[in-house]
């Protein structure tokens, strides 16, 4: 369903991007871009692309990044949109210099493998964050 409802698209979004970090951390890798890729509902198609600074696989700073790039694209745009992508790019292998001077990257990393686990074991729907909770559909009036 073509839409501009800025919640449903951050929520795919979010989905979306935890995805993308599962199969990261599945295959020991890091991205170094985030691209985002937009179709609207007259079938034109946009992408773009931005590099976070440093390689991750956290669905956290995947979907920041993402989410920059959707704010950006929707920015002034009345078109509704029809398909939404995230794709992660320019890969290294799984060693990573961590930064020495924030101390919650390790804590972030345990967090995301902590979350993996559990969806792993019972499923994707068994820990969900408040983000991702879904507003409730409400049906259009009729007079």
């Amino acid at each position: 369903v073509d839409t501009r409802d800025l919640h449903r698209l951050t929520t795919t979004l979010r989905s979306m991007c935890e995805e993308v970090s599962r199969d990261l951390r599945a295959h020991g890798k890091r991205a170094g871009t985030i691209t985002l890729k937009l179709r609207y509902e007259d079938f034109h198609t946009v992408t773009r692309q931005s590099s976070p600074g440093i390689e991750t696989n956290s669905s956290e700073s995947i979907l920041v990044t993402a989410s920059m790039l959707l704010n950006a694209l929707l920015a002034g745009e009345n078109r509704r949109v029809r398909l939404i992508g995230v794709r992660a790019s320019r890969l290294k292998g799984p060693e990573q210099q961590l930064d020495m001077f924030s101390p919650d990257t390790a804590r972030m990393q345990n967090l995301d493998r902590a979350i993996a686990a559990i969806r792993h074991r019972h499923g994707p729907d068994a820990i969900r964050t408040l983000r991702s909770r879904e507003k409730p559909q409400i049906p259009p009036r009729t007079t």
